[in-house]
This record gives structure tokens, sequence and C-alpha cells, in this order.
């Protein structure tokens, strides 16, 4: 009876050492199966590092990109701002001209018909050259809005590429 007990006892631990060895066998694939999946995971984290990295290479330059076309922006706008005083200055100096150019004539005027007639004429070249220094300035004002335009549509654009 005893050696029945022994042997029931015996053949108890070797089932316990099988249960034990299966037990073992799946924990160890239950870590194989962890290790893989780690190693997924470190593969998709260094992915997305580069990706990152490389969208913030890529961001750094339209931000570079854009202080540039900030700075050609505002270049153009104070080369359009001193333009337009210069065109002020000459209209300003071509006005007093031709006020300067009545009053002679008015004087002359007074003086005879022959001398009326040459004042006229220069009025009418003075007219002219006030005229022309007005159609210039407009011009300069076009050309000058549309390039201000296209530039705040360029940067409008890089800043649609930002978002």
């Amino acid at each position: 009876k005893a050696l029945d007990e022994k042997f029931a006892a015996v053949e108890e631990k070797e089932n316990e050492i099988h249960l034990l060895q299966l037990s073992l066998r799946e924990k160890e694939r239950d870590v194989e199966r962890l290790n893989n999946l780690l190693s997924h995971n470190e593969e998709t984290i260094n992915s997305f590092d580069a990706l990152i990295k490389e969208r913030d290479l890529e961001l750094q330059q339209l931000l570079n990109s854009l202080k540039n076309l900030q700075r050609s922006k505002d270049e153009t706008e104070q080369n359009l701002q001193r333009a337009l005083r210069e065109k002020d200055a000459i209209i300003q100096h071509l006005q007093q001209a031709l006020d300067h150019k009545t009053k002679d004539m008015e004087e002359m005027a007074n003086k005879g018909r022959d001398l009326a007639e040459q004042m006229s004429q220069r009025l009418k070249v003075t007219e002219a050259m006030l005229s022309e220094a007005v159609k210039d300035k407009e011009r300069l004002v076009t050309e000058n809005q549309t390039a201000v335009e296209n530039l705040l549509a360029t940067i409008s654009s890089k800043d649609q590429l930002l978002k």
C-alpha cells in the first residue's frame, strides 16, 4: 500500500511537472509574441521619428521661405512708398511751376495779346508735362499694387502650405 501511495505521489508530481512544462511553453510563446510586438512597435516609433524629423525640416524650410517673402514684400512696399513720395514731390513741383507760370501769364496778358499767346503755349506744355507726370504716377501705383498683390498671394499660398 505504501508503494502504491508513493507511486501515486510520483505520478501526481509527474502530472504537476507536465502541467508546469506546458505552462512554461505557453509563457515562452507569450514572451516571444510580446517581443515581436515590442520590436514592431519600436520600428513604428522609429518610422514616426523619421517622419517627424522630415516634417520639421520641411516646416523650417517653409518658415524660411515665408520670412524671405515677408522681407521681400516689406522691401517692395517701402520702394512703393518712396516712389509715391518722389512722384508727389514732382507733381507738387510741377504744380508750383504751373501756378508760377499762370501768374506770369496773367501779368503778361496785361502787357499785350502777343505775350498772352506765348504764355498760353507754355501753359499747355506745362499741363501736358503735369498730365504725363500724373499718368506716370498712376502707372507706377498700379504696377506696385500688382506687385504687392502678387507677393500677398504668394505669402497666402505659403501660409496654406504651412497649414
